[in-house]
């Protein structure tokens, strides 16, 4: 995913604001050091855990969406795979993917190709320029 950096903070690692195709978010920067105004490549990761109905529910919209919303982010992506076996899922929004952990992969909630909005804690950015 294309990103290019807001702002650059050094607390705890590095945390950077960015702006994407889809919106604009904050993350934990993994990778070089990089400056407010460059322009990156990343793989996007959160180690939340997307439970139905808490973090993470059908959306209304269609529209890929990323946003900063007090401590977290909300992500509205299409579902594109679920592994029922490993109990993840993987999402896609514009140029964007992740893939996220299940509490549970029951296909009664689970769709691919419908639309879903996530509320995560923390996302981490990896620098795929590499």
């Amino acid at each position: 995913m294309k990103i290019q950096v807001i702002t650059v903070r050094h607390a705890d690692g590095t945390h950077i604001t960015f702006r994407c195709a889809a919106g604009t978010g904050s993350a934990l920067w993994n990778g070089p050091a990089v400056d407010a105004g460059a322009e990156r490549q990343v793989e996007l990761d959160s180690d939340d855990v997307l439970r139905a109905g808490v973090n993470v529910e059908r959306a209304t919209d269609t529209t890929p969406s990323l946003a900063a919303s007090d401590d977290d982010v909300l992500l509205t992506a299409r579902l594109d795979l679920v592994n029922r076996s490993e109990a993840t899922a993987r999402f896609s929004f514009d140029d964007g993917a992740i893939e996220l952990e299940l509490e549970t992969s029951d296909d009664r909630f689970w769709t691919v190709g419908a639309w879903y909005a996530m509320r995560l804690s923390r996302l981490t950015l990896f620098d795929a320029n590499l």
